[in-house]
């Protein structure tokens, strides 16, 4: 102790007059640290009252509440993005059902730079009318505008629609957006208490989500109903706006693999129609007189996307004008090589609800679950891709190949001859395939990719 420091003396000594203060600290004779410690006092009050009074005002629930929460939510990123961006950019993929787009969205839906749509266009069934396709045109391009309404106000007549449809296509009245549960945006905290069972949420609130759509630096939406490429020209020609077309193809023969195990029949009497679409996409995509696909459209191979999903994902954000980051990195590890530590879906929650339920327990047989699951995301991608050569008897082989024959010569997927070559790995059945409107583009380093699988 030191008797000249007024500090320990006021704490460790009584005054000559031996006088206390009421909180049992000795009153101090120094005037000025006595003025100092009133103040250190009031200080730490007034703090406290203004910690109280602001965890009040945020634990208001009403919509205002939430959308300043949101806003002073905004990263620096976002704010110069507000600031510099003058065109919407925008990327559709499109594809057909079963072609791996439920993965394939991910490394859009995972960044939260992007604001991801999921099917926007179930609403307006599966059918291919000339008729819809400027509904369906219109549509999108308010979705590329931010424009997120409520689903009630679709120009579309509720009762076309085909009984299969009908309860995911109610969900999107419902939730006032299409899969909702597909969408990481909309199952974050400012949507929804409890973000992994984001099914059992309030309706998403429009005006909040265009709102977090007009920050993002990209939206990206991923459709299956779109018939024809030519329909998408308007949007692809509006200044307003600056688009990319990322076609996701598959092989016919793991198309129909994967239907199979979901459709039973169905999936082996539509893959005709799919493969004649297919074509006709590929068609006006690979014809150099449009030039209005110059620069904005690209063709990508599920199976390349398999093999070498880092590289390919790389060249992905490069011809979107995205960067790949540390987080995404990780998160396709994981969720190409059956790792279950990054998978955090709500689909594979779900699964390990009903895994709950049963009363199954282990890691290793949520894992097992997981993976085989049709809708979740986390695959052994280096073995899902060929599964249909154990799965498919030669026949059916024989006959998609048969139906489907030009447009496995346009993707340079090979047929097999044999029920041998079925079944050999050593058969190699993917071609190269490669020009100014795939991805990868033809390159030396292309090449020599494709002798290393």
């Amino acid at each position: 102790m030191t008797p000249g420091n007024p500090w320990v003396n006021d704490i460790r000594m009584h005054n000559f007059r031996g006088e206390m203060s009421r909180i049992g600290f000795p009153i101090p004779q120094n005037c000025r640290f006595r003025r100092y410690r009133n103040f250190t006092i009031r200080a730490a009050v007034i703090t406290f009252l203004a910690l109280c009074l602001y965890e009040a005002m945020q634990s208001v629930g009403d919509t205002p509440t939430r959308r300043n929460d949101f806003k002073m939510k905004q990263t620096p990123w976002i704010e110069h993005v507000q600031q510099s961006q003058e065109r919407r950019k925008g990327v559709i993929i499109l594809t057909s059902h079963r072609s791996g787009s439920t993965f394939f969205g991910q490394l859009f839906n995972q960044r939260p730079d992007v604001f991801f749509h999921f099917e926007p266009l179930l609403p307006f069934g599966y059918g291919c009318a000339k008729i819809d396709d400027p509904l369906r045109v219109e549509y999108l391009t308010n979705l590329f505008q931010c424009n997120i309404s409520n689903q009630d106000s679709l120009p579309i007549d509720k009762g076309s629609r085909k009984q299969s449809d009908f309860t995911s296509a109610n969900l999107c009245l419902q939730q006032n957006f299409c899969f909702r549960e597909k969408s990481k945006r909309m199952c974050s905290e400012e949507f929804c208490k409890i973000p992994k069972a984001c099914w059992e949420c309030d309706p998403v609130d429009s005006e909040v989500a265009s709102e977090m759509c007009e920050i993002s630096h990209l939206t990206a939406i991923k459709v299956i109903r779109i018939c024809d490429l030519m329909t998408l020209k308007p949007l692809l020609e509006n200044p307003s706006f600056d688009i990319k077309i990322l076609h996701l193809v598959r092989d016919p023969r793991g198309v129909l693999g994967s239907r199979k195990k979901l459709e039973g029949k169905y999936g082996f009497e539509a893959i005709g129609v799919t493969c004649e679409r297919m074509e006709n996409s590929l068609d006006i995509g690979f014809d150099p007189q449009n030039t209005w696909l110059d620069g904005k459209y690209k063709v990508i191979r599920y199976e390349d996307v398999c093999q070498r999903p880092m590289h390919i994902a790389s060249e992905i954000y490069k011809f979107v004008g995205l960067s790949m980051t540390t987080a995404m990195e990780k998160w396709i590890t994981s969720n190409t090589e059956g790792q279950l530590n990054l998978v955090g879906d709500t689909r594979a929650y779900k699964v390990e609800r009903k895994m709950l339920k049963e009363k199954l327990r282990g890691r290793k047989k949520l894992r097992e679950l997981i993976i085989n699951d049709p809708y979740t995301t986390t695959r052994n991608s280096s073995a899902t891709w060929r599964e249909w050569r154990d799965n498919l008897d030669f026949h059916m082989v024989e006959q998609v190949q048969q139906d489907c024959r030009t447009a496995m010569h346009k993707l340079k997927y090979v047929p097999v001859g044999t029920a041998g070559e079925l079944r050999n790995d050593e058969f190699n059945v993917l071609g190269k395939f490669c020009s100014d409107r795939t991805l990868p583009r033809c390159s030396r380093v292309t090449d020599i990719l494709f002798k290393l699988t």
